[in-house]
């Protein structure tokens, strides 16, 4: 969601390297689709811009390139040996018949960044939310991210005394203050800055 009106962008564009806190490091992300992108712009109004970037793990990332660069990832009906078939279904049909598995640990983090002007001011608020390194969360942790946040969710649903009627996005049904403190009070770690910069500097800067 760019200039304020939703668009298509091709696999792998949208390379920014972010830094996560340890054990993830720097890590390079690409766009990736998701509900945020048409939610955020629908829910909030004056949003200008809404991308969401994402990585799995490095050997991951390299397969995937590997396999679109080759077009094994085109959804378009190919001949092959006397049959019509998608190579994106012949690839995940190859795939299924023998699982990838990787050494190490697996972590979850989820950055935020929200940019704008307060009180006239460049503001920018920056989320970091992740989990500890000793949870023996199996080696998919972001299930239990997700299902932790979920529930959560429901629970501030199942009290709210008073709702909006319909099928909402979580940004235009729930309190963000309590959603953030609950998920903090069952083991996630929250990390929050943010950095301001004065007008007057803001001014000048626009004038340089």
């Amino acid at each position: 969601f760019t200039g304020g009106a939703l668009t298509y962008v091709p696999a792998f564009s949208g390379l920014k390297t972010v830094g996560f806190p340890p054990p993830i490091g720097d890590v390079e992300l690409y766009f990736t689709p998701h509900s945020e992108v048409v939610t955020l712009s629908r829910f909030i109004p004056g949003l200008r811009e809404v991308t969401v970037r994402g990585s799995y793990h490095p050997e991951v990332m390299r397969a995937l390139r590997v396999f679109h660069d080759l077009g094994l990832m085109d959804e378009t009906p190919t001949p092959i040996e006397g049959r019509t078939a998608t190579p994106r279904a012949l690839l995940q049909a190859i795939l299924a018949r023998k699982p990838l598995h990787f050494g190490g640990i697996t972590a979850y983090c989820l950055h935020v960044s929200v940019a704008g002007l307060r009180d006239g001011c460049p503001t920018t608020h920056r989320f970091t939310i992740s989990h500890p390194a000793d949870t023996g969360w199996s080696d998919l942790p972001q299930r239990t991210m997700t299902a932790l946040c979920t529930s959560v969710g429901a629970q501030l649903l199942a009290s709210a005394a008073d709702l909006p009627r319909g099928v909402l996005a979580p940004e235009a049904c729930l309190d963000p203050v309590p959603f953030v403190e609950g998920v903090a009070a069952r083991g996630i770690i929250v990390e929050r800055r943010t950095e301001q910069r004065h007008l007057q500097e803001h001014r000048r800067r626009r004038h340089v």
